[in-house]
């Protein structure tokens, strides 16, 4: 099932263990960190990292990726977390791992992404403060 990231981290926290998050780029390996995570009936966290995104978008020189490009790539991510996590027994967060703009944090969630993470740390501390602001809005 899928599920927020917040009630795995408190978990974590009031128990004192540590949280693993996986960035996966293909099909296969969000069916491998599910699988695994419930032979060991243990919550998983699959991220979809940007540039990763933008590779499984078909962004061979993924570095030069395009909002296009991420959003095609975290939709074939969340496809695949989705078809592997929602009829899974332990519980299955999807996490944008740094996102870099305020449109692709909101097309994640509207693909169903339980958590985003907005990475603002290129721009001057009040920009990434307002951005920060805009996508938790």
């Amino acid at each position: 099932m899928l599920v927020p990231l917040r009630p795995l981290m408190e978990a974590a926290e009031k128990y004192n263990y540590a949280q693993g998050a996986f960035n996966v780029n293909a099909v296969a390996q969000a069916k491998a960190v599910i699988e695994m995570h419930e032979t060991f009936r243990s919550p998983a966290i699959l991220q979809g990292a940007d540039l990763a995104n933008a590779f499984m978008g078909g962004r061979v020189d993924f570095a030069n990726g395009t909002l296009e490009d991420k959003k095609v790539g975290a939709r074939r991510i969340a496809d695949a977390v989705k078809k592997y996590g929602e009829g899974s027994p332990i519980p299955v967060v999807l996490h944008l791992d740094h996102g870099d703009s305020f449109e692709l944090c909101k097309s994640c969630i509207d693909m169903g992404f339980s958590s985003v993470m907005i990475d603002g740390s290129h721009l001057p501390y009040e920009e990434n403060i307002a951005l920060t602001k805009k996508v938790v809005d």
